[in-house]
């Protein structure tokens, strides 16, 4: 049986200040844009997070159409790749 990571999608357009905060506490995270990627861009890109449970209690609280929670078997490379496409 593989392992479930959780992860979250995440709109940094609507929760910016959550993205902030994964990005001060080091936590794992990639833009769903492609690379290179202009600031402004930036400031309103989806964001793939690799969860904790403190990060995920901080989401459930918020009542903004933040993003999605899920789950993956696949490394955060793959499952970005993936996200990408759709």
């Amino acid at each position: 049986m593989r392992h479930l990571v959780n992860y979250a999608v995440v709109d940094r357009a609507v929760a910016p200040e959550f993205i902030a905060e994964v990005k001060e506490s080091n936590n794992e995270h990639w833009c769903l844009f492609p690379e290179p990627i202009e600031e402004d861009f930036a400031l309103v890109a989806p964001f793939l997070v690799l969860m904790t449970p403190e990060l995920t209690a901080q989401l459930i609280t918020k009542n903004a159409p933040w993003g999605f929670f899920l789950q993956s078997e696949h490394d955060h490379k793959t499952l970005r790749a993936h996200l990408r496409r759709l």
